[in-house]
């Protein structure tokens, strides 16, 4: 296994969903790999802190619960043989054999106070990008003011949004990347002026709001001062510029959107 294999699976590795075979080739390479072990600690570390992070949307109630539906039936497809076998017995047995069970479980099982019978999550910041990037993929979410002259967009922006900063909107014409609008949304319970892009790469979805006291969520890949996830399939890229926050969302694959924004820099 390679550093950027990793740094993929580190995720899932913190949260127990590898695979056997996946969990012995990650823990080969962390034995080999300083670097790697010092990323997977620091997740670890800061996994349970951002358990407590309080994020608040606007999405409508029915788009969240589609998209939520869909990333659920994407997990589950994903999960190991074993998972599903091991859950199956369960039900057999009725609300009290499974109570039984799960009492076992809690009888025989680690005495720490940090032992938790639910799988972590992304960082609810990031799962709320992730969604808003597949609404506006699936036309569920649109922009209210559409143009393709960024200093327009921005704007409609300073006229309608009172976001406290006037760098609302990227130019990414010398990326490749064609504006097509933007909307304002809520986000990390900050106002966040969204802007969507296409371009020969695909769609390019980008928040930017004040979030000068924001974390970062565990489990990024830092380059050049920005920061890069991948959740559920979607990668993320977390840049800053002064106490505005920029959280970009492309569907391609990590390294390949890393290498092609290096490469248009």
């Amino acid at each position: 296994m390679h550093c950027a294999e990793y740094r993929d699976l580190v995720a899932p590795h913190v949260d127990g969903r590898l695979t056997e075979e996946e969990t012995a080739l990650a823990m080969a390479h962390l034995e080999v790999c300083a670097p790697c072990a010092r990323l997977f600690a620091t997740s670890q570390r800061f996994r349970q802190e951002t358990r407590a992070y309080q994020w608040t949307r606007s999405t409508p109630g029915d788009v969240r619960q589609q998209l939520m539906a869909a990333m659920a039936a994407e997990e589950a497809a994903a999960r190991p043989r074993w998972w599903h076998a091991w859950r199956r017995p369960i039900y057999g047995l009725g609300a009290a054999g499974a109570l039984a069970v799960l009492a076992l479980v809690i009888a025989t099982g680690p005495r720490s106070s940090e032992v938790s019978l639910v799988t972590p999550v992304p960082a609810p910041l990031l799962t709320a990008v992730v969604a808003d990037f597949r609404a506006v993929d699936a036309d569920k979410l649109v922009p209210d003011f559409r143009t393709d002259d960024p200093q327009e967009l921005r704007d409609y922006f300073q006229r309608t949004a009172g976001l406290g900063f006037s760098n609302t909107v990227v130019d990414l014409e010398m990326r490749g990347y064609e504006l097509v609008g933007g909307t304002l949304v809520e986000i990390a319970g900050k106002k966040s002026a969204l802007s969507v892009y296409r371009g020969p790469h695909g769609l390019l979805v980008c928040h930017r709001f004040q979030g000068a006291e924001l974390s970062l969520p565990p489990g990024g890949e830092s380059i050049h001062g920005d920061t890069y996830y991948t959740i559920n399939g979607i990668t993320i890229c977390l840049h800053r510029e002064g106490d505005v926050v920029c959280l970009m969302a492309s569907a391609l694959p990590r390294e390949v959107f890393i290498k092609r924004w290096a490469a248009s820099a």
